[in-house]
C-alpha cells in the first residue's frame, strides 16, 4: 500500500507541475476538503449541516463522503446507500447509480474504501473511472469532501487534489495539537496550500480567536507561513440531539446556536469564493488529479 499510496501521490504532483496541467488552488476554491488531526472533533457534522445551509442559499452541493475507514454521513442522514465510489471504481456501476440524493437537494457520493480502490487502479481504470467522474461536472457549486481524520496517506492525498483545506478542532490541547501536525504536514506536500481552521464547540467566539490567534503564531514561527480563520461552532445540546435523531441540526433547529453558526460560515464562504473560473471545471478537474489521469 505505501509503494501504491507513493505512485499515487506522484502522479497528483505531476500533474501540478511540468509534466501535465497546471492548476492553482484559486482554480479549485469550490472543492473544499474539510478534514481534522484527531478524529471526534464534529468533523462529518459540520460538513453535513454547511451543505444544507449552501443549499439553502441556493447553491448546488454535493458531499463526497471520504472517510473511508469510519463513514458517518449515512448515519448523520439517517441513509442506507446500496452502492459505493468502490463499485464505480472496480465498473460494476455507474457514478449516477450511487449518487443519493436527499430531499432538500444535497447530493451525497457513497465513498466507502474508495482510497484503496484507486491506489490499485492501472491507468486503463484511471481514464474509465474519470469518464464517469465527467458526469459530475455541472453538478455542483461546491463539492465537500469529509476525509478521514488523521495524518495518513489517504487523506493527504484528498487533501492535495482539493483546492481548499478546512481543519477542525476542538479547544482540546490534543486536538489542537493534532491539527497542527496535520496542516504542518500538507504545507510541507503543498507550501502554498488554501488552510483555514475552524474551531469547533467554544463556548464563546473570543475563545475560538484565541485558540485561532495562537495557532497561527506558532505557524508563522516554524512554519513561516499563517493560515486563515474559517469560523466557529458554538457548543449546544442541539448538536447531539440532531446526531441522535439522525436528522441536521441545521433542517430540525433553524433557530438554534449551531445553526446560526454553520449559516456565518456558509455567507463567508460564498463570499470567499469565486462564483466561476472561467475554463475550467472544478468536480471534473478534482477527480482528474485524485486519480492521476493526465
Amino acid at each position: 500500500m505505501v509503494d501504491q499510496a507513493a505512485k499515487l501521490r506522484e502522479m497528483t504532483e505531476k500533474l501540478n507541475g511540468k509534466e501535465g496541467a497546471t492548476y492553482s488552488n484559486a482554480q479549485f476554491s469550490n472543492i473544499i476538503a474539510i478534514s481534522s488531526g484527531k478524529g471526534g472533533v464534529g468533523k462529518t457534522n459540520i460538513v453535513t449541516n454547511l451543505s444544507y445551509a449552501l443549499t439553502k442559499l441556493g447553491k448546488k452541493v454535493v458531499i463526497f463522503d471520504a472517510d473511508f475507514g469510519l463513514a458517518n454521513i449515512d448515519i448523520l442522514l439517517g441513509i442506507s446507500p446500496k452502492y459505493t465510489l468502490k463499485d464505480v471504481l472496480s465498473g460494476e456501476k455507474e457514478i449516477s447509480d450511487i449518487l443519493v440524493k436527499m430531499p432538500n437537494g444535497v447530493t451525497i457520493i457513497p465513498g466507502s474504501q474508495g482510497a484503496e480502490e484507486i491506489a490499485n487502479l492501472d491507468v486503463t481504470d484511471r481514464k474509465r473511472s474519470l469518464k464517469q467522474c465527467l458526469k459530475l461536472r455541472e453538478s455542483a457549486d461546491y463539492l465537500l469532501i469529509d476525509t478521514s481524520a488523521g495524518i495518513h496517506r489517504s487523506v493527504i492525498d484528498m487533501v492535495m487534489a482539493a483546492g481548499r483545506l478546512v481543519v477542525v478542532t476542538t479547544p482540546e490541547p490534543t486536538s489542537i495539537t493534532d491539527a497542527y501536525s496535520l496542516i504542518k504536514i500538507v504545507v510541507k506536500n503543498q507550501p502554498k496550500k488554501d488552510i483555514a481552521l475552524l474551531v469547533n464547540n467554544v463556548r464563546s467566539s473570543q475563545e475560538a480567536k484565541d485558540i485561532y490567534e495562537n495557532m497561527n503564531k506558532i505557524l508563522i514561527k516554524f512554519l513561516g507561513r499563517s493560515i486563515d480563520y474559517f469560523g466557529f461552532m458554538l457548543y449546544d445540546n442541539i448538536v447531539t440531539n440532531a446526531v441522535r435523531k439522525q436528522k441536521p441540526f441545521f433542517d430540525t433547529a433553524p433557530n438554534s446556536h449551531a445553526a446560526k453558526c454553520i449559516e456565518t460560515i456558509a455567507r463567508k464562504l460564498i463570499g470567499d469564493t469565486p462564483e466561476k473560473v472561467p475554463g475550467s471545471s472544478t468536480m471534473y478537474g478534482f477527480f482528474k488529479r485524485l486519480l492521476g489521469v493526465r
